[in-house]
C-alpha cells in the first residue's frame, strides 16, 4: 500500500488527510497500479489509477480494474513489456478515463 496525503478543511481547521490506496504489484519500481475505493467523493467513484514515475502521471480509470491490469502485468506476452500491455488496457477503457486523470492520448 502506499501512502500519500491531501489538504481538506475541517471545520474551519486545515487538515492533512492520508490517502490509503491499494496497490497491485507490477515488479517495477518505475510504475504502478493502485486501486482507490476511499475518495469516491472527490473522483465521483471507485477509480484504478496506472501511475508512472514517482507519481508524476496519473491515468485514472472509473471503477475497479485491478483484475484487467493485473492479467495484463502476468500475461508473459513475449516481448512486450508488461507496462506496455497495460497502457494496451487503458487505450482499450479510454472511455472509462476519470475527469482527474491526466489526459490519455
Amino acid at each position: 500500500m502506499r501512502t500519500t496525503a491531501h489538504n481538506q478543511v475541517l471545520g474551519g481547521i486545515p487538515c492533512t488527510i492520508p490517502n490509503r490506496t491499494d496497490e497491485v504489484e507490477t515488479g517495477s519500481p518505475h510504475w504502478y497500479v493502485s486501486y482507490n475505493n476511499r475518495d469516491t467523493a472527490e473522483y465521483g467513484s471507485d477509480t484504478t489509477a496506472l501511475v508512472l514515475g514517482q507519481m508524476e502521471c496519473f491515468f485514472v480509470l472509473n471503477g475497479d480494474h485491478r483484475e484487467g491490469l493485473k492479467a495484463c502485468i502476468a500475461s508473459g506476452d513475449f516481448g512486450t513489456p508488461a507496462l506496455v500491455r497495460c497502457l494496451a488496457y487503458l487505450r482499450e477503457h479510454v472511455g472509462e478515463l476519470n475527469l482527474k486523470s491526466d489526459p490519455f492520448v
